[in-house]
């Protein structure tokens, strides 16, 4: 799994060319009219489909079969604008699924994460 985490200043758009992964999405973005919407979506390489994710919307996927993603940004990636927050946590109201089933394995960095409740949201350019 790639754990939970949003960038103040970089879009990431992807797309998944072989196998399938489940994308989890949470809005938190003040002002925006989808503001604290959670969602999980499906990309999967049988249905062509790209996903757009703009700073300020936290996002992180698991794999769910055998999976190679292409993933374009719009600036340098230098981590330095990446927040993380913790893949179960349950305040982001995420459906009940995502927290479901066996504990993921998760990079350092991602095990680490915090609860949203202990990030402090930066702002974001206007929606």
């Amino acid at each position: 799994m790639r754990g939970l985490h949003f960038h103040q200043l970089q879009t990431d758009y992807w797309t998944v060319i072989v196998g399938k992964i489940e994308v989890a999405l949470v809005d938190l973005r003040a002002g925006s009219p989808t503001h604290r919407v959670a969602t999980c979506v499906t990309l999967e390489a049988d249905k062509p489909s790209g996903l757009y994710i703009p700073p300020g919307v936290l996002h992180g996927y698991r794999i769910v079969d055998e999976a190679t993603m292409m993933y374009l940004v719009d600036n340098e990636y230098t981590g330095k604008d990446e927040y993380a927050v913790k893949w179960n946590d349950p305040a982001l109201k995420l459906p009940a699924h995502w927290y479901a089933g066996e504990e993921p394995t998760l990079s350092g960095r991602d095990a680490v994460a915090p609860m949203l409740v202990d990030v402090k949201i930066p702002e974001f350019r206007s929606v």
